[in-house]
């Protein structure tokens, strides 16, 4: 067995291997979304010239008190079933935490945590996103078979001053970052690298985009997707940067969309004490003790799977110290698994 990074050569030989350990048209099978997510940064485990297995990650600045540095994040360990045994996820995992960064991973397996655990000394499990979902169409087949709970919701509570705009713009983004990061102690550093890479340039995904301007600058933004499947259409929040007196118009506004969109749900999966007061006047409710806790959280398509997203890290802060949110990891792709 040995490792190496992906190289654009290897596409042949890793594409045979993905077709062949994962189900049909896997998103990992194309060589433009290689490219996108890991851009150098995948470990491939070759024995002769077959691969027999593959760590993501990548290395994204992250805002760590009034610092900024990088943290690995890790995104995706595979190894063809035979070989586990022998220690080959090890041996690939033993590479990828071989770095002087933090690490970070969200959605990860019970025997991945055993593993990292292993690795590193400093690790720990931190705990799950919470979550907080708004139903928009409560006679949708799909939610029948769970109990919403009732919510009475206050609406357009918004500062009049404050204008949203739908629009992909990222120096408007990366200045709304500016104007709200120090509300964050550890959180993705918002520059335009990070918001071209992961949003406005993705080749999977379309992202709507929502700024909130005040006196014309810019002082936060959400933004989201939809996804639809079995009659049921989720729209998603996967990213909020703001100052407090935006939150309650960005939600509003964002919901609107949704709803104009068709949607029967809107969610949102995040860590930290932000926003909670703001969603739940905007008819959020926390899925905490209701029967939304076992919703599923993947819908492209949907599975059951898993419903929630755990995180687990080597960052010198407890969770709720932390904003991370599904942009922070790999859940946030389509054909998941």
């Amino acid at each position: 067995m040995n490792i190496s990074l992906y190289e654009d050569s290897d596409f042949k030989i890793f594409s045979e291997y993905i077709n062949k350990f994962f189900k049909p048209n896997y998103i990992l099978g194309y060589k433009e979304y290689i490219n996108w997510q890991y851009e150098n940064s995948l470990y491939i485990l070759k024995i002769e010239n077959r691969v027999a297995g593959h760590f993501g990650f990548r290395d994204i600045p992250y805002k760590i008190g009034h610092n900024v540095e990088n943290v690995r994040v890790l995104m995706n360990l595979f190894v063809v079933p035979g070989l586990r045994t022998m220690g080959a996820g090890a041996f690939l995992a033993k590479k990828v935490f071989d770095t002087p960064t933090p690490i970070l991973v969200s959605g990860y397996t019970p025997i991945s945590q055993k593993l990292f655990s292993y690795l590193s000394k400093s690790w720990k499990e931190a705990g799950n996103f919470c979550r907080f979902i708004k139903i928009l169409n409560p006679g949708n087949n799909f939610l029948k078979k769970y109990n919403i709970p009732h919510v009475v919701p206050e609406y357009s509570r918004g500062k009049k001053y404050l204008k949203i705009k739908k629009q992909k713009n990222v120096i408007m983004l990366e200045r709304a970052w500016l104007e709200a990061k120090e509300r964050y102690t550890v959180t993705v550093e918002r520059n335009q690298d990070y918001l071209k890479w992961r949003f406005l340039e993705n080749p999977s995904i379309d992202y709507s985009v929502f700024t909130c301007f005040k006196d014309d600058s810019p002082c936060g933004f959400i933004i989201g997707r939809i996804e639809s499947d079995q009659g049921f259409t989720m729209a998603r929040i996967i990213d909020f940067i703001t100052v407090e007196e935006a939150e309650i118009p960005l939600i509003e506004n964002f919901v609107r969309w949704a709803y104009e969109s068709d949607c029967d749900a809107v969610d949102f999966l995040f860590s930290g004490k932000f926003y909670e007061k703001s969603l739940k006047e905007s008819g959020f409710f926390d899925v905490t003790d209701t029967d939304f806790v076992n919703f599923p959280v993947l819908f492209s398509p949907i599975s059951n799977k898993k419903t929630f997203i755990n995180i687990a890290h080597n960052l010198d802060f407890p969770l709720d110290q932390c904003y991370f949110n599904k942009a922070d990891g790999d859940q946030d792709r389509p054909n998941p698994h």
